[in-house]
């Protein structure tokens, strides 16, 4: 299972993680964010650090469609990018209102926060849909009621063509001490596991602790491999 990092924002935190060998990378272009990166920051950590076999997420939410379209031209053309490598490593993400229809519009492998306010089946019938984001604190609420296993009976009758057929990908979204529940890795077989740039690996703002950074992700691993 891969580890990803959210909301990076500077070259020295990116060069830690390739140390930590990990290769996921999202970039927050959400304005109200305390991790949102300005597209030429971006273009600058793309032109030190790019390299192939690398994932790289644009997150947005309810952004216009000239700001996804700039970002996503300036990136092809800058890095002058094959249409294959470009499918292969660059994807964007949604987590606010966007209609099945505006993701599947830009043509480009995108992944989705999972809203039960948005049907699922619309969304699976993407071509595009790459990936489907769960947020820890959505199970454990269903785990504290005791409705996750019908949520997951359901879930998965819906999109088990998504993730067996066309080999989709699956991300648990939490918090570094998020407090995992006994088997949650058991009951859903999660592609990455997906953490923020965040004030629990911070020293203050904008400022990560390379060492507890490191140790947090290591614990990761190790709460994964456990259960």
């Amino acid at each position: 299972m891969r580890i990803r990092i959210e909301g990076i924002y500077d070259e020295r935190t990116f060069q830690i993680l390739e140390e930590e060998a990990i290769s996921d990378f999202s970039f927050d272009f959400r304005p109200k964010s305390f991790n949102f990166l300005q597209q030429y920051r971006f273009m600058e950590m793309m032109s030190l650090f790019h390299a192939p076999r690398r994932r790289y997420y644009c997150h947005f939410c309810n952004e216009s469609p000239s700001v996804i379209e700039k970002i996503t031209s300036d990136i092809q053309t800058e890095l002058s990018l094959s249409k294959s490598h470009w499918n292969e490593s660059f994807f964007l993400e949604f987590s606010g209102d966007e209609s099945p229809d505006f993701m599947e519009s830009y043509g480009m492998p995108f992944f989705w926060h999972y809203s039960s306010d948005q049907p699922l089946e619309a969304v699976l019938e993407c071509r595009c849909l790459g990936g489907i984001i769960l947020e820890y604190d959505f199970l454990h609420r269903l785990h504290e009621s005791e409705q996750l296993y019908d949520f997951r009976e359901k879930f998965l009758e819906l999109s088990v063509s998504f993730f067996r057929d066309r080999r989709g990908e699956f991300f648990l979204r939490r918090n570094w001490d998020s407090d995992i529940f006994p088997s949650l890795y058991e009951i859903f077989n999660f592609t990455a596991v997906s953490v923020p740039v965040d004030s629990k690996i911070e020293l203050s703002y904008r400022q990560v602790d390379t060492e507890k950074m490191r140790w947090e992700i290591k614990n990761i691993n190790v709460q994964a491999f456990s259960q």
